[in-house]
């Protein structure tokens, strides 16, 4: 016999092809003498065992010590496992290899000493495919009673003989293998002995094979576990019935818990289903508007794709605006933008040559409209016409539009169509504008006109105001036919993420698909983050202290003012008969939408109170109100010191008892509000003036649009329910051009319904920040309970 080719008959080998009890049951065998004859004619080794009056003839082939093949007369060797008989043959032949001379058996070859060397880590693996034995050193260690815990949980029991614990399974320890062994090397100080590693050599990870291919229409994404030669469907089958692990011929895969994990997390964000089933595979289109959200998911999950140059092109310059190619703009006219402009720019222009769209969310003040006209001009330039540009704006910044285009773009041919005058067909004489100009109203009311026109792209200005879908205004502006769409707004979210939603129906149809009607906890805040991370690339995004740190700094503080004694006991009045009428309608049992309205203007006439009790009973004298107090003595005060004022609220009626009052005082005073005619004209009237200290203003008239750099000071009246409403009517100041630091004061009643207000104002600007900053979105809305509190 050639007993070099013998294989290494170690305790850890022979107890790994039949178990521990087996190789009892051997030893007693062996020891006793049972052992007749040992035949090894390599892979197979044979022999006699008499056991009583039984002789029985194992047949052991050795060809995989892994996968060890046994033939034997006894009921283990029958089924073909690996039997106590077999056994005592290979420690009857490991004795014969011990025994032989060394003359007549050439040396094994050694890579060192005899002795294996066991890791010097606090918890020690050792064992094979078949078994495991795990050995910890130390029973005071922190981490001693939580490992054990969770072995015994896997499966694992202790041998009191030799301190360890065993897993002897090759089921379990296969699986054990493929969703443990990463928890083992990063949560445990554990090491595996140099045995371990050789007998599982032939073990190996599933791969997780990721493949893309441009096609006609755009792209397609294949990703799959791949198991050497097996089918898939195999795969499908084992994960289906526990087992995470693929035997196929001499190696074993694992399908090890994170590559599961990434597929199916990839699986699930690109299919938009957080509850797609796992199979082992998942294909699917890409159009354009997904390649830079698919590449990211890509990225994240650290899932290896080669991917087209042209995808990879496209996704970069959306994901890393400095990797953008410059747009064509007359060099005139590029000179006077600046840089972060020249940006902003550039990325439109790249949405525009893919026929895509987005959002340019730049913060109130830094020229939004100005980008815009530059995206025009190089449509100009590039000579790529489809019909005129459209621009869809509200009626109050029609003028400001087109005073914006005169001064950057000259050359451009405008049309505005709007007002009694405008054209009832496109275009006569074929003079077909560069740009067409109109409002949400025009567009709503001619939207048959509209409908029948192509436009080369198209942008919707201070699109909050189209944040419903389901109105006429948002439906008109959806069905506008143009290739690329863009949306201007400093506030993409102000009260939940529908509002993104919405605009996105805009802008890139199709691209965020709304979550089921049911879809509520968990699942909704599933396809809200979702959402978030797919719009952020379609988003842009520049704060004032980023694009343009000279301006000067926003200082902004909260000033709490008191009910006067009447006003306090009126606004007790008032509110208790509010909760008793509110009371009576709900015990009447009238629907929700009716009651959640009558809630609003119940609320609306405790604001007035806490502002100015006059604006509910007339009896009431301006002075007669805690905040007109503190506003009169910041008035003051802010004039003596040379700062120019701004004044906001939303109730005109109070914004008239001021002008009055202040008229009374002889104070100058500029006033826009929403009958105001030509608000343009007051803005250049209050800033080339600086005898006028202060100019009362509207909230919703006036919080858009306007240029009011000649104030340095902007005072919020009343608080309104969404703080991004407020920041718009404050950088009404605090834009490019002001050179001083803007202070914002905010008037809050304290102790009133203004005070929780100013609460659900928090809840709003983390709203906001979470939709720019990538993070988990929630849902913030006034719903009836939070009304009802409001109420209380």
């Amino acid at each position: 016999m050639d007993l070099l080719s013998l294989p290494d008959f170690t305790r850890e080998a022979l107890a790994e092809m039949g178990g521990w009890t087996a190789l009892r049951s051997a030893r007693t065998l062996f020891e006793a003498g049972a052992v007749q004859s040992v035949n090894w004619e390599k892979p197979v080794l044979s022999g006699t065992v008499r056991e009583g009056e039984t002789v029985y003839e194992p047949k052991l082939d050795l060809r995989s010590m892994t996968f060890v093949r046994n033939r034997c007369s006894c009921r283990t060797g029958r089924s073909g496992q690996v039997c106590p008989h077999a056994l005592a043959l290979c420690l009857a032949a490991r004795r014969m290899e011990q025994a032989t001379p060394a003359a007549s058996v050439p040396e094994r070859p050694r890579t060192g000493a005899r002795r294996v060397l066991l890791p010097q880590n606090w918890m020690v693996v050792d064992g094979s495919s078949k078994y495991l034995s795990i050995m910890l050193r130390e029973k005071d260690h922190p981490q001693y009673s939580r490992l054990v815990d969770w072995l015994r949980a896997e499966g694992f029991r202790h041998e009191p003989s030799n301190g360890k614990w065993w897993l002897r399974d090759q089921h379990k320890v296969l699986n054990f293998l493929a969703l443990n062994r990463q928890r083992l090397e990063t949560d445990y100080d554990v090491g595996f002995t140099e045995g371990f590693l050789e007998r599982t050599r032939m073990v190996q990870p599933v791969k997780l094979d990721c493949q893309a291919q441009k096609q006609r229409n755009g792209f397609t994404l294949r990703m799959e576990l791949q198991a050497g030669d097996t089918d898939i469907r195999d795969i499908r089958h084992a994960l289906v019935t526990g087992r995470h692990y693929i035997i196929q011929d001499d190696k074993v895969y694992l399908v090890e818990k994170s590559t599961l994990e990434r597929l199916a997390s990839a699986s699930r964000s690109l299919g938009g289903d957080p509850d797609l089933p796992m199979s082992g595979i998942f294909q699917m289109d890409v159009p354009g508007a997904n390649l830079a959200d698919t590449a990211s998911v890509l990225e994240d999950l650290e899932i290896e794709a080669e991917l087209p140059a042209d995808w990879t092109e496209r996704s970069a310059a959306i994901r890393e605006v400095g990797r953008l190619q410059a747009p064509p703009i007359p060099e005139a006219t590029a000179a006077k933008f600046r840089a972060y402009q020249l940006i902003g720019t550039a990325w439109l222009w790249h949405l525009y040559r893919n026929r895509l769209g987005g959002i340019l969310a730049d913060e109130m003040g830094l020229g939004k409209t100005i980008q815009a006209i530059g995206l025009i001009l190089s449509w100009k330039g590039a000579g790529d016409r489809n019909g005129p540009v459209l621009v869809v704006a509200p009626a109050s910044l029609l003028g400001n539009w087109q005073r914006e285009l005169a001064t950057w773009a000259p050359e451009l041919n405008v049309y505005l169509h709007h007002g009694p005058g405008r054209l009832t067909e496109f275009w006569p004489d074929d003079k077909e504008p560069d740009v067409c100009l109109t409002s949400y109203s025009t567009l709503r009311n001619d939207q048959t006109l509209f409908g029948g026109e192509s436009f080369s792209f198209a942008i919707a200005d201070e699109a909050q105001h189209v944040k419903n879908r389901r109105t006429h205004a948002a439906r008109s502006l959806r069905s506008i036919d143009a290739p690329a769409r863009f949306v201007l707004t400093g506030t993409p979210i102000e009260n939940s993420l529908d509002d993104l939603r919405s605009l996105f129906e805009f802008c890139l149809p199709g691209y965020l698909k709304r979550p089921p009607s049911d879809c509520r906890g968990e699942d909704r805040a599933w396809h809200d983050k979702r959402h978030l991370e797919m719009a952020a690339p379609y988003i842009l995004r520049r704060g004032k202290k980023m694009v343009a740190p000279e301006l000067p700094d926003k200082i902004e503080q909260t000033i709490w003012c008191s009910l006067e004694d009447k006003q306090l006991a009126y606004y007790h009045a008032v509110q208790q008969k509010s909760q008793q009428a509110m009371m009576e309608m709900a015990q009447s049992g009238v629907s929700e939408n009716r009651l959640r309205f009558a809630l609003l203007t119940e609320l609306l006439r405790l604001r007035q109170v806490c502002a100015d009790p006059g604006l509910v009973n007339p009896e009431f004298p301006l002075e007669a109100s805690g905040k007109f107090l503190a506003f009169r003595e910041l008035l003051e005060e802010a004039m003596d010191g040379g700062h120019r004022i701004l004044v906001f609220s939303q109730f005109v009626k109070l914004l008239k008892r001021l002008r009055k009052w202040l008229e009374d005082q002889d104070i100058p005073v500029a006033y826009i509000d929403g009958s105001t005619r030509d608000r343009l004209a007051v803005c250049d009237s209050f800033n080339k003036n600086p005898d006028i200290p202060l100019c009362l203003i509207s909230l919703k008239a006036g919080g858009t649009g306007l240029n009011l750099t000649g104030a340095d000071t902007v005072v919020h009246f009343d608080p309104w329910w969404n703080p991004a409403v407020e920041d718009q009517a404050t950088d009404r100041a605090h834009r490019i051009g002001q050179e001083r630091t803007v202070t914002s004061y905010k008037l809050v009643t304290e102790g009133t319904v203004e005070d929780k207000v100013l609460g659900l104002q928090l809840q709003k600007a983390s709203l906001l920040r979470e939709l720019l900053d990538e993070s988990a979105a929630q849902s913030a809305k006034v719903d009836l309970d939070t009304l009802k509190a409001l109420m209380s």
